[in-house]
């Protein structure tokens, strides 16, 4: 249903329009642009939104740098971190944590400003988001783990693999792009134009149960806005510097990111492996999680 919400908004939008959209300058946004407050106000929490956000039993909360980072551990094994997409929370990791808690001990993180995690003063880039990951497995004493992301999260594994290769055991990256020119251009228009109120969508919901801070809403998603309009710039020379194992996943169906970027990724990084599902796209972890969880299992055996 969180799929179905969020394209749906941002089709509607995008496709009722009456005329065709305004041409948009390839240069990107500047941030003083970005960062408008949208007038929409913001949702307000209900009563019955506000009891659902009781705590997991095997939660808990790091003072990670400047922020306090929300987790959930399931399981027992080797440590296996799932890294949630941007505008989404570790709660849509529902169809994985179960499969993985089998065979591996799952911590599941709320990224910065999203979800249950509070957020700093400063803007939100990949690079810091993997940072607090790592200060996250140290205050949890663990050495290295398998790392699976999902779009947002996907990125944030990438980076990891490159500036913490030795905290990283297997690298898995869904539905990732390495460049803002690597999402499909409808959707980047889409980022650029729409309102915070519109690009927060069905997150907005979640945003209210779960956020220790509700009425931030629209600034965090102008501040994940620009990180989308500006990141991830990783080189193919980077990425060939990457010597974690890696598997590079993605759907056929893929909606958002251009079709050729997985490719891209797994020809640059040494002995990467790539896997693309059938008969799904952006959302396999919601929406074909059997095929997902397989992929994943399939390959983190080996190591």
């Amino acid at each position: 249903m969180k799929k179905i919400c969020f394209l749906m908004g941002i089709l509607i939008v995008f496709m009722t329009a009456c005329q065709p959209a305004p041409t948009v300058s390839p240069t990107i946004m500047p941030t003083s642009t970005i960062i408008a407050a949208s007038p929409t106000p913001v949702p307000t929490a209900t009563t019955e939104t506000i009891i659902t956000a009781t705590l997991d039993p095997d939660a808990g909360y790091a003072q990670v740098g400047d922020i306090k980072m929300y987790y959930v551990i399931k399981g027992s094994g080797k440590p296996l971190l799932l890294l949630h997409g941007g505008l989404t929370t570790s709660e849509d990791w529902y169809g994985q944590v179960p499969a993985f808690a089998e065979s591996y001990q799952v911590i599941t993180p709320d990224s910065r400003g999203q979800g249950r995690t509070a957020d700093g003063d400063g803007p939100i880039t990949y690079h810091l988001m993997a940072e607090d990951i790592v200060k996250l497995m140290d205050i949890l004493e663990i050495d290295s783990a398998y790392i699976v992301g999902a779009s947002d999260g996907g990125i944030i594994g990438i980076d990891l693999a490159l500036h913490h290769p030795e905290r990283v055991k297997a690298l898995v990256a869904y539905g990732a792009n390495i460049t803002p020119d690597g999402i499909q251009q409808w959707f980047l228009d889409y980022i650029r134009t729409a309102s915070a109120a519109e690009l927060a969508g069905g997150y907005a919901v979640d945003y209210q149960r779960l956020s220790p801070t509700p009425d931030h809403l629209y600034g965090l998603v102008n501040k994940i806005r620009t990180m989308w309009l500006n990141e991830p710039n990783f080189t193919l020379d980077e990425l060939g510097s990457i010597h974690v194992p890696t598997l590079v996943l993605d759907g056929e169906r893929e909606e958002l990111i251009k079709k050729d970027q997985p490719k891209a990724i797994a020809q640059a990084i040494p002995n990467a492996k790539l896997v693309i599902l059938p008969f799904t796209g952006h959302f396999a972890p919601w929406d074909d999680a059997e095929a997902f969880n397989q992929a994943v299992l399939d390959f983190l055996k080996d190591y």
